[in-house]
């Protein structure tokens, strides 16, 4: 296991950069606020931003967005109902039904869908707590309002942070993909190894394949259903279209290549040459790791 190569593919990774991302985005609000002695102002705006970054999920960009605008909508809307429905005991306990029941069922279109609608139940939840002291109906609409805007300012900060670097959330996926297939390879690579218990190994290498064909339909969406990506004849956008054809001919050649393993060691064991093939494969794998390392960070070398 090399370690610095692992370490190189973390910091060039979307997770990372999605977790700076929303650091900043749900933070600076409340330090803003802060700096002008209304923390209490600053963590409301920030709860809001930190509920629509849950929708913020990698993929085409119009769909982000239209998953946050749609989430800020509920919460908006959400949070206006439990705040005056929060006097009347019995009204509180229907919409309360009703908002799980719904937000419950939305979760059949998708994990954005999904997520909006944890955002809008920890919304209702917390304006429903006696603490917030929400006695007036202007009390109210200026918390529905707080929270809307820092869910506005979240919005905002993440697509001006998206138009900088259009391409990047897509040199990542596609990086992950590669990183992912060369796992796939070394998996194969280890069927040549006379040794193997290859039952548990058939089983690790179809988990993967699930992993690495999951990592290929995210990124087909994120190339062919993204407006710019489609518009933009740029010679990294083509770059990135070959490479991702490129990588799914090698992984359709390497899912079908040979199966029959138990019959090749009948024949070859004793010849040694399986375990050149075995050696090959594992080479061809480091390469293609190297490669996604070096697709992520945008380097010609990792």
């Amino acid at each position: 296991m090399n370690y610095l190569n692992q370490y190189k593919s973390f910091i060039n990774s979307h997770h990372l950069t999605e977790g700076l991302r929303m650091t900043v985005g749900i933070i600076l609000p409340a330090l803003v606020f802060s700096y002008i002695n209304q923390l209490d102002i600053g963590i409301v705006v920030s709860i809001g931003a930190l509920l629509v970054s849950i929708t913020d999920n990698p993929g085409p960009v119009h769909h982000r967005r239209n998953g946050m605008l749609v989430c800020l909508l509920f919460l908006f809307i959400g949070t206006l109902i439990a705040g005056f429905a929060v006097k009347i005991p019995m009204l509180l306990t229907l919409y309360l039904m009703l908002s799980c029941f719904i937000f419950s069922m939305i979760t059949v279109y998708g994990v954005r869908a999904s997520a909006i609608g944890t955002a809008s139940m920890i919304m209702i939840v917390l304006t429903i707590d006696p603490r917030r002291q929400l006695n007036t109906s202007s009390a109210i609409i200026i918390h529905a309002v707080q929270v809307a805007g820092g869910g506005l300012w979240y919005i905002f900060y993440s697509l001006l942070l998206y138009n900088f670097r259009p391409l990047r959330l897509a040199q990542q996926a596609l990086g992950d993909c590669i990183e992912e297939t060369a796992s796939y390879l070394y998996l194969r690579s280890r069927l040549y190894n006379k040794d193997e218990d290859f039952e548990a190994l058939f089983k690790k290498i179809l988990q993967q394949q699930a992993i690495v064909q999951q990592k290929q339909n995210d990124l087909s969406e994120l190339l062919f259903k993204t407006r710019s990506i489609i518009k933009d004849s740029s010679v990294a956008t083509r770059t990135l279209v070959l490479m991702y054809l490129d990588l799914t001919d090698i992984f359709e050649k390497i899912m079908t290549s040979h199966q029959q393993y138990t019959l090749l060691h009948q024949y070859f064991d004793e010849t040694n040459i399986l375990d050149d093939y075995g050696k090959m494969a594992n080479e061809l794998a480091n390469e293609l790791n190297l490669l996604g390392i070096a697709v992520k960070s945008g380097k010609s070398t990792p």
